[in-house]
């Protein structure tokens, strides 16, 4: 049997699991191509691995902004307590969902037509809409470390975290920004 490049970073990843894992769950997808669908597989696929580690949760743990080991925009939270968030799967929107340790996401591509004059826009979702949207043009040319960045980045805002809109020097340290930073230095090194 030949194995692809994603074969063997997920062999070394599944002794890393365990009983109460994250798992990414995709309940729906809107306008995805077959080749679209493939790459969110494999994206979900690693992630369910990466997200799993304790290299994750030591990077979450230990985030720091300015030397204080916090997430900027944290909702008051403590970096453990992000992380016991995130791994109990509880999303705050659109509504309250359960701690059912399952990171539910209804993804759509979109196909904005002002997309060329906006070309740092990759994504975005909205507090009273189930869907996360991905840019189209964006999700094609994205490597499957940065779509998991995404994915995850936009799944933090169901969770009830925000970043500044503008791109201000603190935005990369808010929690969707941090998390998503950590998912794509994960996905890459174990993708290696």
């Amino acid at each position: 049997m030949k194995m692809n490049q994603w074969m063997m970073p997920i062999m070394i990843l599944l002794t890393t699991q365990s009983a109460n894992a994250l798992r990414v769950n995709v309940q729906s997808t809107s306008n995805f191509s077959v080749a679209q669908t493939d790459k969110l597989n494999q994206a979900v696929t690693i992630l369910n691995q990466v997200l799993n580690t304790s290299d994750f949760k030591d990077r979450v743990l230990s985030f720091s902004y300015q030397g204080k080991t916090e997430f900027v925009q944290n909702n008051g939270m403590t970096n453990l307590e992000i992380y016991d968030l995130l791994m109990s799967g509880a999303e705050k929107y659109p509504t309250q969902t359960e701690a059912n340790q399952l990171a539910d996401m209804q993804l759509s591509i979109y196909f904005p037509p002002w997309y060329k004059r906006f070309t740092k826009a990759v994504a975005f979702t909205n507090t009273d809409d189930p869907l996360l949207h991905i840019y189209n043009s964006y999700y094609n040319s994205s490597s499957i470390a940065d779509l998991s960045e995404t994915l995850i980045h936009e799944w933090t805002h169901k969770m009830g975290f925000d970043h500044d809109f503008n791109a201000t020097a603190q935005r990369p340290y808010s929690v969707p920004y941090g998390i998503g930073g950590i998912i794509n230095d994960l996905v890459t090194k174990f993708s290696k």
